[in-house]
């Protein structure tokens, strides 16, 4: 049997594939809204106080904890926001092929991941409304990429 193919590639997909795949070179400016959107991700777990990735809310701050701020005049008030340097420490970074959120408080992967004193009281994570900033940019770059 005979072996026909048919090309149907035209002037107009020759230059959108090709906006395509240069854009894909570098990523810088998807991956810039993307840290973004992490940065804005994190401020909404410190915010409610809850795990982003789930919506279940911190636990309660140790008695002894409590006490203690008390005396310091910092309580009542947010959990992990005494002073506020640990939400202040968070950085959106990005590159051609990368997009990161960098807490430089030391005691940020304390909270985050917990003791065995201590419980976490995570700030990181994909919540449906990341996961879906995240796509509807992904798409908007195609967009921008073949227009």
């Amino acid at each position: 049997m005979p072996n026909v193919e048919i090309s149907l590639i035209d002037g107009e997909f020759r230059r959108v594939m090709g906006q395509l795949i240069a854009g894909a070179s570098d990523l810088s400016p998807l991956m810039a809204a993307i840290s973004g959107h992490f940065a804005a991700a994190a401020e909404r777990a410190f915010d409610a106080e809850s795990n982003p990735a789930n919506g279940t809310p911190w636990q309660p701050l140790a008695p002894s904890t409590m006490k203690q701020r008390t005396r310091r005049g910092t309580w009542p008030g947010s959990i992990l926001q005494v002073s506020g340097e640990l939400a202040a420490s968070g950085v959106a970074q990005h590159g051609r092929d990368f997009a990161e959120l960098v807490f430089g408080a030391p005691h940020a992967v304390y909270h985050q991941f917990g003791t065995k004193k201590m419980a976490a009281r995570p700030f990181l994570g994909v919540d449906a409304l990341l996961e879906s900033d995240i796509r509807s940019e992904a798409i908007a770059h195609l967009n921008r990429l073949s227009s």
